[in-house]
C-alpha cells in the first residue's frame, strides 16, 4: 500500500505563518491560551534582557536625593542584571496575556 504525503510548501515567512494560526486554530482553548502565554512570555524575556542589557541609569541621580527609598530600589533592581529585568517582564508578558 502506497501513501502519498503532500508536498511540502516552503519557508517562506507567510506561508509558515499561515501553518501556525491554523495549528493554533485546530488546537482546544486550554492548548491555545497556554501557547499564547508561553509565546508572550518569551517576547518579555527577549524585551526584558535587552532593556536590561542597556540600563545604565545613575542610582544617585536627581529624585534620588528627594526619595532615598526609590535608590535603594533602583540599586536593586540593576543589581539583578539583564536576566533579572528578562524575568520581570516574561512574568508580565505572560500574565498580560492572561488577561
Amino acid at each position: 500500500m502506497a501513501t502519498t504525503q503532500a508536498k511540502p510548501q516552503g519557508f517562506s515567512r507567510d506561508n509558515v505563518q499561515a501553518q501556525y494560526t491554523q495549528w493554533v486554530k485546530n488546537q482546544s482553548p486550554a492548548v491555545e491560551v497556554a501557547i499564547n502565554g508561553l509565546t508572550s512570555s518569551a517576547q518579555g524575556v527577549f524585551i526584558g534582557y535587552l532593556l536590561g542589557s542597556m540600563t545604565s541609569m545613575d542610582s544617585s541621580g536627581g529624585a534620588a536625593e528627594d526619595n532615598p527609598a526609590m535608590a535603594t530600589q533602583l540599586k536593586a533592581l540593576q543589581a539583578g542584571g539583564p536576566w533579572a529585568y528578562g524575568c520581570c517582564m516574561a512574568i508580565w508578558r505572560g500574565w498580560q496575556a492572561f488577561a
